[in-house]
């Protein structure tokens, strides 16, 4: 008998082989210097699923319409605060900035307009 997997245990499994996978920090000096962002090689459906998990035990307010980073309104750009937001709030740990591929670790300051990244 096949159950389906919740939201909620997907979330737990991801955050166990986050934790699994941990490898060191990067300096604490250096974290106000990089940024995670989405790789823009990647296939934008997996980048809206990761938003649509992370959004779950996250504030994502800033890129919902009327926030500070919803425009532009790309996956591309929202994945990339909301990667970013989730790398920083753990302390630039480099394990918490993949997602399968998804996102990458850059030192270019992805802030623009009103919008403010970490």
């Amino acid at each position: 008998m096949e159950m389906p997997i919740s939201k909620g245990c997907f979330l737990s499994v991801l955050l166990t082989l986050s934790i699994a996978l941990t490898v060191p920090s990067v300096a604490a000096d250096d974290c106000a210097n990089v940024w995670c962002v989405a790789n823009p090689n990647a296939n934008r459906n997996a980048q809206q699923k990761d938003i649509d998990v992370l959004c779950n035990v996250m504030d994502c307010g800033p890129i919902k319409s009327g926030g500070a980073c919803f425009a532009p309104n790309t996956i591309l750009d929202h994945a990339s605060f909301v990667f970013n937001t989730y790398f920083k709030d753990r302390a630039c740990n480099p394990s918490t900035c993949n997602f399968g591929g998804d996102a990458i670790i850059t030192k270019s300051n992805p802030s623009h307009g009103s919008c403010t990244f970490k």
